[in-house]
């Protein structure tokens, strides 16, 4: 089951920031993407683009 809650938002921003990769551009454009449609109550949409950032970030794409 997926959480599709704003605190899980902010957890996987929180997360994404950790990385070793989250200074590049593509990662960190996703991630601020994740950030401001989860703000704006999109939820599960942000969580989707916070998610391609953590893989970007991580080097898994």
């Amino acid at each position: 089951m997926t959480t599709t809650t704003r605190e899980y938002c902010h957890s996987l921003s929180e997360r994404f920031a950790t990385l070793p990769g989250a200074e590049a551009e593509a990662p960190r454009s996703m991630a601020a993407e994740g950030r401001r449609l989860c703000a704006e109550g999109q939820v599960r949409v942000g969580i989707a683009w916070l998610r391609r950032a953590i893989r970007a970030a991580s080097g898994l794409d």
